[in-house]
């Protein structure tokens, strides 16, 4: 069996939650050996992460910063310190490709803390719950469609920080990699697109558009959604985390801020993304003034 074959038999046992198809898809375009990291014992690969390109926005800046996905140890190998092993991998090895940040969606937010992990956003998290107040409905969404689907979501995302940068190669991507296992439709009011929504059976996982209008669609009824922490539905919830994994390069990028070169990486984190005062963490007088609080968006998972 080939590596990418043992990767994905160990995946299938490790999230038997995901659908057939999405698996398909994800080992076909998206998670491979030459992104993988794993750990083999007696010649079987036991445990293992994968990381993906992303960018996010930073400050006006848009930075590389990949993503830290499905890291999974097989049942009868846990609690050896595999998982942590890969992890320090990783790192070593996302530092050497030049990146300064990397991120991602964690199971357990203190599980992650430990390797200098920092949670910069909150979401909220809502029950959609049709209130039978008509106005929206919606479309499906084609192949033709991706330009009008990027426009979309540059504009929702435009007044947040920290979010995923797509150009239209990646708005194909993400489109093709939830088609593989949920409905993508746009949202309409007045048969015109003002937003869209990618969605399952049990969460609307990215529903870009406007957050009053999330409980006046029916075919969204029961699901759960995340929204921005501005919005005023659902509770408010730890998202999306930062490690700093190379500070010179980070730096460099915001023109070597003697204010950020004292922080330690925590504050550094939360300085640039102007979360610090979400999380009440404490920065210097001349810090804080210029490195103002910003709200922060992101909806990638993985």
């Amino acid at each position: 069996m080939s590596v990418t074959g043992e990767l994905r038999k160990v995946y299938r046992t490790v999230f038997p939650e995901d659908e057939g198809r999405y698996i398909d898809y994800v080992f076909e375009h998206k998670y491979g050996e030459e992104n993988a990291i794993w750990h083999e014992e007696g010649s079987r690969i036991v445990s293992h992460l994968f990381y993906v390109d992303r960018k996010l926005k930073i400050r006006g800046k848009a930075i590389d910063c990949p993503y830290i996905v499905a890291v999974g140890t097989l049942p009868e190998y846990r609690r050896r310190g595999f998982a942590e092993l890969l992890m320090y991998r990783c790192f070593e090895e996302l530092k050497g490709k030049g990146y300064a940040l990397c991120a991602l969606h964690p199971f357990r937010h203190s599980f992650y803390q430990k390797f200098g992990f920092v949670t910069y956003i909150k979401v909220r998290v809502h029950t959609i719950s049709f209130s039978g107040e008509d106005g929206f409905d919606l479309a499906d969404i084609g192949e033709g469609d991706m330009l009008l689907v990027k426009r979309l979501y540059d504009s929702f995302m435009t007044p947040y920080n920290g979010y995923a940068v797509r150009d239209l190669e990646e708005t194909r991507r993400r489109f093709e990699e939830f088609k593989s296992y949920s409905s993508c439709k746009f949202i309409l009011k007045e048969g015109k697109p003002i937003g869209y929504v990618y969605f399952d059976d049990g969460f609307a996982e990215e529903y870009c558009g406007p957050w009053q209008a999330v409980d006046r669609i029916a075919e969204l009824n029961g699901r759960k959604v995340c929204l921005p922490i501005d919005s005023s539905l659902g509770e408010p919830t730890d998202f999306t985390m930062l490690k700093v994994l190379d500070r010179g390069r980070l730096l460099a990028i915001f023109g070597n801020d003697a204010l950020l070169g004292a922080l330690s990486d925590e504050q550094l984190v939360r300085a640039l993304t102007g979360s610090w005062g979400q999380f009440g963490t404490e920065l210097p007088e001349a810090v804080a003034g210029k490195y103002f609080n910003l709200t922060n968006f992101v909806f990638d998972k993985y």
